[in-house]
């Protein structure tokens, strides 16, 4: 972003400022005391068992906030090519706004220190990524205002009557923004910052879901990693995606397939495959004992015949040695001459079908079936997509060694879903989109309490005692089970924690060695999913 004025001075935030003096906050909360100790229950995740107290100037920012004397917006400014969130927050009046911009480090452009003003914008940043618990927590307290219809921004004296129903969810929102505030270096500049940018939007109160930025100069339509796939497979290269569990391999591969209007063929690796399972058998038929082709003989057929053709091997490293090496066998090119140097030479008619002229022209793979028969295909329409999941705490029998990485043109890590990928999905399995984000946040949570191979918690947490993380699937589950016990009687809150003993609980938490789940893991997942849960209502 171009520089807001000519001058400015920098300066670190200071965290003291944090318990200062603001007695209007405790007239508009009477059911809060000033340096009132938090429960245990609702401070901010990663604050530690240390005591903490209630921030009167946090409180009282965020009373400016719910009655309207100050409002948020946000502005989209195009910066080499790319849209950058900047996020503002200032009097109603619109004469003194800070703002708060997210590069390699937080910086905040205000006019003077007002502290009200900063925390605005940094409540306003909720949907940052390095925010979530403040997404969250936000989230939470709307909710609540939602439950008790209490339309945002209200009157002082709306606020002051629906103060003692607020309690929880306000404690807890001011505490994440508090903790936030004394962990996160924020550089102030001192300035008075022009509101501008290429689209500026205010932020209501009622959702806070951040609009997606505006659609970039000479964007293209199909982008991402399904469009990078559907790019590679038409050009008949071979893919390797890699990652963990549940991050839609496969799905990728498939959609990449259909926008080729390619067809499709499934090996699942496992302990235990069989011939039959690769290259097919006899089995009983109406005439008799007949022939019946496994997939992969399917899609050498299928390429054969001239139709643009994809064969997945789904969870590779779980290929028993035998069809391990038969995978890095079938992934061999050659040319026109070495088919038929083996005795191999093309009809005129299976030439035109594979679009060749003359067998000198193409490159080939070739499949040798158990009893003999081999099957020629032309590369282009051949492509090989393996999926693995990788990590220690996966089941394999075979490892991603050089002769077959370097069989596959392209290699793709698979990252987890992003939240607009996933949310539609979600919702349809909770039936409720508050629920679905509940959910969804949680997973995200989990992903930083994972303990690492040495037992020592992930370095994203020292509190992380989980043996892994949530997924899409774990998910979905939840969030299903949720919805079938809300549908039996059940409060949300009680169906949400009791939903998760079943799903959440048996997938991310260790057992020690005589099987039993460890009890501080338990303990301390269960707290966390309480706390998440506190908006979904009694």
């Amino acid at each position: 972003m171009a520089a807001l004025c000519a001058a400015c001075c920098c300066m670190t935030f200071q965290p003291q400022k944090l318990y200062g003096a603001a007695p209007k906050a405790f007239t508009l909360f009477p059911a809060l005391r000033e340096r009132e100790t938090i429960p245990a229950a609702l401070k901010a995740r990663h604050a530690g068992p240390a005591m903490r107290v209630i921030s009167s100037p946090t409180l009282q920012a965020m009373a400016m906030l719910l009655t309207g004397e100050v409002e948020l917006r946000q502005a989209f400014t195009l910066e080499e090519g790319t849209y950058q969130q900047v996020l503002y927050a200032g009097r109603a009046n619109g004469t003194s706004w800070s703002c708060l911009q997210m590069h390699d480090t937080l910086t905040l452009t205000s006019q003077t220190e007002t502290l009200p003003l900063i925390l605005l914008a940094l409540t306003a940043s909720a949907s940052l990524p390095i925010f979530e618990e403040i997404n969250v927590a936000w989230k939470l307290f709307l909710s609540k205002a939602a439950n008790l219809n209490l339309t945002l921004p209200c009157t002082q004296t709306q606020l002051q009557q629906n103060a003692a129903a607020l309690k929880d969810v306000m404690i807890r929102l001011c505490d994440v923004l508090t903790y936030t505030l004394e962990s996160h270096p924020i550089t102030i500049e001192s300035a008075n910052p022009l509101l501008r940018g290429d689209v500026v939007t205010p932020l209501v109160l009622s959702g806070m879901d951040l609009p997606a930025p505006p659609a970039l100069p000479l964007s293209t339509p199909d982008t991402g990693i399904v469009g990078d796939l559907t790019h590679w497979l038409k050009r008949g290269l071979n893919v390797l995606m890699t990652g963990p569990t549940s991050t839609f391999k496969t799905t990728a591969a498939n959609r990449a397939l259909l926008n080729n209007h390619a067809a499709i063929f499934t090996v699942a690796g496992r302990p235990g495959l069989e011939d039959r399972d690769f290259y097919g058998g006899i089995y009983p038929g109406a005439s008799g004992p007949e022939w019946i082709p496994g997939p992969v003989t399917q899609a050498f057929s299928s390429a054969a015949n001239g139709t643009l053709t994809g064969i997945v091997f789904n969870e590779v490293t779980r290929f028993e040695a035998l069809y391990f090496n038969a995978t890095i066998g079938m992934m061999d090119e050659y040319s026109g001459a070495e088919l038929a140097a083996q005795g191999i030479t093309l009809t005129p008619q299976a030439l035109q079908d594979i679009g060749l002229t003359s067998q000198s022209d193409g490159r080939f793979y070739l499949l040798t079936l158990p009893n003999g028969t081999q099957i020629p295909c032309r590369k282009e329409l051949l492509c090989f997509i393996g999926t693995a999941n990788l990590g220690s705490d996966y089941v394999t029998t075979g490892e991603l060694d050089a002769a077959l990485l370097r069989r596959f043109d392209r290699h793709v890590e698979m990252p987890h879903p992003e939240r607009h990928e996933v949310m539609p999905m979600l919702i349809r399995a909770a039936g409720d989109a508050y629920l679905a984000d509940v959910g969804y946040t949680l997973e995200v949570f989990t992903r930083t309490q994972v303990l690492d191979q040495s037992g020592r918690s992930d370095k994203t947490s020292a509190e992380g005692l989980l043996l892994r993380p949530m997924n899409f699937s774990v998910t979905r589950a939840l969030l299903d089970e949720t919805r079938e016990l809300c549908g039996r009687g059940m409060p949300a809150q009680v169906a949400f924690l009791k939903a998760a003993q079943s799903t959440v609980v048996p997938y991310c938490v260790p057992r020690q060695p005589n099987g039993q789940l460890d009890p501080a893991a338990l303990e301390r997942l269960t707290d966390d999913i309480r706390r998440y849960s506190l908006g979904l209502g009694q």
